[in-house]
């Protein structure tokens, strides 16, 4: 996997969990 990747789902993760965005 590649990390943009892992860090692109995890974004998408925490959108949908909680409404704090990743800067």
């Amino acid at each position: 996997m590649r990390l943009d990747n892992i860090l692109f789902r995890l974004g998408m993760a925490a959108n949908h969990s909680s409404s704090s965005p990743i800067s």
